[in-house]
């Protein structure tokens, strides 16, 4: 049987990390679907479980974090990681940038075999 992990993370270095994996991971989908990709997660405690202590390590905790990425993976913007917070983040965003991905001879959706989908529609 499966080892339950807890929600709550065990120091701030441990929600840092967690945030640096969850917001790195996002940048591909960014790339593979040539669109901008703005992740966001709460911060904070998240309510109570009644069953549960008030401090025990499995009441609903979120580590935070934002970050908004380009088509092309970049990472435009993105909140601190050293310390979990409360924070936005603003950024421009530029209908052009997709464009310029989406005109690539490359873009999978230009190549794709039409009559295939056929059923679907």
């Amino acid at each position: 049987m499966g080892t339950i992990r807890p929600t709550r993370p065990k120091s701030e270095r441990h929600a840092r990390r967690h945030l640096h994996k969850l917001l790195t991971r996002y940048t591909i989908r960014a790339w593979e679907n040539y669109s901008f990709i703005l992740v966001t997660d709460q911060v904070g405690k998240a309510g109570v479980v009644d069953s549960l202590p008030v401090d025990h390590m499995n009441q609903p905790y979120h580590p935070g974090g934002a970050m908004i990425t380009a088509p092309d993976a970049e990472i435009l913007a993105h909140t601190q990681i050293d310390k979990i917070q409360d924070e936005m983040i603003v950024q421009d965003l530029h209908a052009a940038d997709i464009d310029k991905m989406r005109s690539h001879e490359n873009y999978q959706l230009k190549t794709r075999q039409k009559q295939l989908f056929t059923d679907l529609l």
